[in-house]
């Protein structure tokens, strides 16, 4: 079903945003 493949599209792009989040705060910790 494609409303599934929906889900998994949002919950891959909420974990590519923690990574992102995550990389830009370790380079904010390290620029200080």
């Amino acid at each position: 079903m494609p409303f599934k493949q929906e889900i998994g599209d949002v919950e891959g792009i909420h974990k590519l945003k923690e990574v992102i989040s995550d990389l830009h705060y370790r380079n904010a910790m390290d620029v200080e």
